[in-house]
């Protein structure tokens, strides 16, 4: 019989980083193609990706909904600075802007 082995990956010492992001989007676009788009950046330490919200209602305006975001970044060589997770969330905002005309929603 013939079976798969599991990969093995090495765990990284150095902790992980989780940055949520909500964006408002056109309602008819779906929320896979966000993710796709977020993943297409060549970025290192971007590990996941995932909705964790959609929101349609009074406070998001006609034809528009919010997605809310969650990414999580992590180096295997070293402890992430301020500086790398900022540069990544906003080529990531870029990217959304850019794709699907995405404005960041503010609290």
């Amino acid at each position: 019989m013939e079976a798969s082995l599991p990969n093995f990956a090495e765990i990284s010492r150095f902790p992980s980083i989780r940055r949520d992001i909500a964006v408002s989007i056109d309602a008819e676009i779906p929320v896979q193609a966000l993710i796709n788009c977020i993943n297409s950046i060549k970025n290192e330490i971007l590990q996941e990706v995932f909705v964790f919200d959609v929101y349609t209602g009074k406070e998001v305006r006609n034809n528009r909904k919010s997605v809310a975001l969650g990414l999580i970044l992590q180096d295997f060589s070293r402890t992430l600075i301020d500086e790398d997770v900022e540069d990544l969330v906003k080529k990531v905002l870029a990217q959304l802007k850019e794709h699907f005309n995405a404005d960041l929603r503010e609290s």
